[in-house]
């Protein structure tokens, strides 16, 4: 049967309670997804993810260095094509597209 008393002795203070403590988060631990567009002085929000953005290059820029200040070490970046529909369908197609890097400048 499950025990009557809970033993608490690892809870005490907050020191043994730093030393036990199983998950630690910081800001290094998280990775940031951003997501880019092609163009200049895009900062769009994103309807189904509130608090998410398209950016565009030079926006972009201004997100990655406020993300490093608050700590966070890594980015994810997501490209969003120029054009929707069919083109978005089939891949790379024959004139083999490559994704461009983001200039800021």
């Amino acid at each position: 049967m499950f025990p009557v008393t809970r033993p608490r002795r690892l809870r005490r203070s907050a020191a043994l309670r730093d030393m036990v403590r199983e998950t630690r988060l910081a800001p290094t631990d998280f990775i940031y997804p951003l997501f880019v567009r092609h163009g200049k002085g895009i900062r769009t929000e994103i309807g189904s993810m509130p608090g998410q953005f398209h950016l565009s290059p030079d926006t972009l820029v201004d997100e990655v260095g406020a993300a490093v200040e608050d700590g966070v070490r890594a980015v994810l970046l997501f490209g969003i094509p120029e054009r929707e529909g069919r083109a978005r369908l089939r891949g790379l197609g024959r004139r083999r597209r490559r994704c461009r890097p983001g200039c800021a400048s």
